[in-house]
């Protein structure tokens, strides 16, 4: 997904820019032509599925212990929730017209693994999302929550208050950040990269 030399990029939370591709462990595109269609929505959990399992091998268990099997659950358990929260909202703001895929990476490192997942979004959306981020990384996550789950939401209106992020950023020892780029001043399509690092202790 390459954007032209006049792009603009902001970065907001905790956005690492220098990944190193010695730790690139997983990479996937999912093709414009799926993306359009709906009913390809729900398999983003078989994805985050798949995700879990894969991240399972850097965490092997010996003589069946106790502990390493807790730990290797906790960890690709948070996997595939946020994995799957994360194509979720990539799935569900792509934008059909600029025929981009949507593209997920995980890279592990001895303390962390960072998801990243980058889809391209209108206009229109940018400045409901630039609001969403300003309050996932000036408020507390558990008074966010509250306040999501008082106005009632349901499953659409969820994806859209962010409530999958706050959930991410109460329950896992997570650090979110996001970069949001514009192909040119006068683009009406932004590529948008959301990153989660799931810190392992």
């Amino acid at each position: 997904m390459k954007l032209s030399m006049t792009s603009t990029s902001e970065s907001f939370g905790q956005f690492v820019s220098n990944l190193h591709q010695e730790n690139l462990c997983v990479k996937i595109d999912f093709p414009a032509h799926l993306v359009k269609q709906k009913k390809f929505w729900p398999n983003s959990n078989l994805s985050a599925k798949f995700v879990a399992n894969y991240i399972g091998i850097f965490f092997p268990v010996e003589n069946a212990q106790p502990e390493q099997q807790h730990r290797r659950t906790e960890i690709t358990d948070a996997a595939r929730y946020i994995t799957n929260e994360l194509l979720e909202n990539a799935l569900k703001f792509s934008c059909e017209t600029a025929q981009q895929p949507i593209q997920m990476a995980l890279y592990h490192y001895p303390d962390r693994l960072i998801t990243t997942v980058t889809n391209t979004t209108h206009a229109d959306n940018i400045s409901a999302f630039r609001s969403l981020i300003h309050d996932l990384t000036t408020q507390d996550p558990n008074e966010l929550y509250i306040d999501r789950l008082e106005r009632n939401l349901d499953y659409d209106h969820a994806l859209d208050s962010g409530l999958g992020f706050i959930t991410i950023l109460i329950n896992y020892n997570t650090k979110l950040g996001w970069k949001i780029e514009q192909a040119s001043p006068t683009s009406d399509v932004f590529c948008v990269t959301t990153m989660a690092q799931l810190l392992y202790d």
